[in-house]
């Protein structure tokens, strides 16, 4: 099993970006996924899905809850903690793949109904960064990436495939927008003028 996981990583990291056809029908069941994003108000989302319909290694919903549970750890001050202890995580069933991974997921892949656990946890960080690992002993593999933010449209997103105790990158936490109220009231200020010139030439006797 070891010999495999590690042919595996090998042929995904040394081809995937490159080599992998466009309607690869592969779906990379036997990783697991975990997308990053952050709102607004820079609070972390972090999404892991789990395939135990098709994965060898989560024979059930059981076993892939279980896996979910403790699959990535968020570094605090300079240790690792369980995500949990920072913030509850949801868990729902899918039973759609999600398209903005970075694998190739063919057509057939796309269309078919898939058994799919996953665990959505969210928290706002303090610092100007998070990083991320896999537990030490993790039998899971962990195809991480950063979702695009909204208005930079389709870029290529950032992955990378982690296996025990391998980490992230430091991600910058975006900093918050402090003068969106600002814009807000001279958006609302325009449209009050407006209104109120409008309703000003309504009052006008114009056939004087």
């Amino acid at each position: 099993m070891m010999l495999l996981r590690c042919v595996s990583f090998l042929l995904f990291t040394a081809g995937a970006a490159v080599f992998l056809p466009k309607q690869a029908r592969g779906h990379g069941a036997e990783f697991l996924l975990a997308k990053l994003s952050f709102d607004a108000e820079r609070r972390v989302t972090l999404e892991m899905t789990a395939d135990y319909g098709d994965n060898p290694m989560i024979p059930d919903e059981a076993e892939a809850r279980a896996a979910l549970g403790d699959l990535l750890r968020v570094e605090i001050e300079g240790g690792w903690r369980r995500l949990d202890a920072l913030a509850p995580l949801r868990v729902e069933a899918r039973s759609q793949l999600d398209l903005t991974s970075p694998m190739p997921y063919s057509e057939e892949a796309n269309k078919t109904s898939h058994r799919l656990l996953v665990a959505t946890w969210q928290w706002l960080p303090t610092g100007a960064s998070v990083r991320f690992q896999v537990p030490k002993g993790s039998k899971h593999d962990v195809l991480f990436w950063k979702a695009s933010e909204p208005g930079h449209g389709e870029e290529a997103k950032p992955w990378k495939l982690l296996i025990a105790e391998d980490m992230t990158p430091e991600i910058e936490v975006p900093r918050r927008d402090e003068w969106g109220w600002v814009r807000i009231a001279v958006e609302l200020s325009g449209l009050l003028v407006i209104v109120l010139v409008v309703r000003a030439l309504r009052r006008i006797d114009w056939t004087k």
